[in-house]
């Protein structure tokens, strides 16, 4: 039987990080000398970058102030991606479950920066192991284009019809929609996503699924 990818959003899919993001955030407003926002303020931001996150929490700032400030996000970040959040509940052992299966290939593909990516996977779920980890710089063009994922299952020898996507914001999946690629949402996450017919209520529940679309049970 050939490969079946199973590819993950990473913030508000694998991990909450919501926390790690506007605890960041906020020490770039407090170096800035500006007052801190809230999560749910920054949570409306996050999906589409560093940079439309800087736009949309610092808006105090001018738009020439924004690669300045989005380095600046970036290299706190990196130093610090894992203060307060923790994986949603069933991640860990789904994917366990799923590592062990000889069909089936992961990847992780996410707007965050490669580096902190990375980072971030090492530190929440250090016994995984990812086939591919693409952040924006890793391809051509960022989610919702839909060459973010095509990239990644070409990356992996993989096509569409023999993938799915799953992930919590809107821009997650307009991405897999325009790559022909199944669609799952992480309705537990701080997305928003809906996905009629196709929304996870937690991530357990992918197990389900991902057994009927590859017609095999999985070992424990």
């Amino acid at each position: 039987m050939s490969k079946f990818a199973v590819l993950f959003d990473l913030d508000g899919t694998l991990v909450h990080s919501l926390p790690d993001i506007a605890g960041a955030m906020n020490v770039v407003r407090e170096q800035e000398g500006l007052l801190p926002i809230s999560e749910e303020a920054t949570r409306r931001f996050i999906g589409k970058g560093a940079d439309h996150l800087i736009r949309g929490c610092i808006p105090e700032r001018p738009e020439s102030d924004n690669e300045r400030l989005t380095n600046a996000y970036r290299d706190y970040y990196f130093e610090h991606p894992h203060r307060f959040g923790h994986l949603y509940p069933g991640v860990e052992a789904t994917l366990e479950r799923l590592s062990r299966q000889k069909s089936v290939v992961l990847g992780v593909v996410t707007n965050k920066p490669s580096k902190v990516a990375d980072k971030t996977l090492d530190y929440y779920l250090p016994q995984i192991t990812f086939a591919a980890v693409m952040g924006p710089e890793r391809v051509s063009q960022r989610k919702p284009e839909p060459q973010h994922l095509l990239e990644t299952l070409g990356l992996l020898s993989i096509a569409p019809d023999r993938a799915c996507f799953v992930g919590d914001d809107p821009v997650d999946m307009a991405c897999a929609d325009s790559a022909n690629v199944r669609f799952f949402g992480a309705g537990y996450g701080f997305g928003g996503v809906t996905a009629q017919g196709r929304q996870l209520a937690n991530f357990s529940e992918l197990l389900g699924h991902l057994e009927k679309l590859i017609g095999e049970k999985f070992v424990l």
